[in-house]
């Protein structure tokens, strides 16, 4: 799950950008990275991997990420995955702290 993540992060960052060129040449290659990018998160969906995405406009969304990253540390002894549980529930929250028009119940 953590590649499928950066490789969110990175198609995000590459759209920024693209959107923000420093050059036509930055431009095209950060046009290319995303390319790849999408590409790479095409395998994931070739595979039949079942995907659950929550993101920032959802309420519950920082609540259910500490949950996950709680049961997975109690299931596996792991603390660091916790921990970078609570770091994106914290980081989603202060979001929607920043936004608050934005956020909604889940439909």
């Amino acid at each position: 799950m953590k590649k499928y993540e950066n490789l969110i992060e990175m198609a995000f960052r590459y759209v920024e950008e693209i959107q923000n060129p420093v050059s036509p040449d930055e431009a095209d290659k950060a046009y290319a990275n995303l390319k790849a990018a999408v590409e790479a998160l095409k395998d994931f969906r070739a595979a039949g991997e079942p995907i659950f995405v929550l993101r920032g406009h959802d309420r519950m969304a920082p609540r259910a990420i500490r949950g996950w990253g709680y049961f997975v540390a109690d299931a596996k002894g792991i603390q660091s995955e916790y921990e970078q549980a609570v770091l994106k529930s914290d980081r989603m929250s202060a979001w929607q702290e920043a936004q608050p028009t934005l956020v909604k119940m889940p439909d």
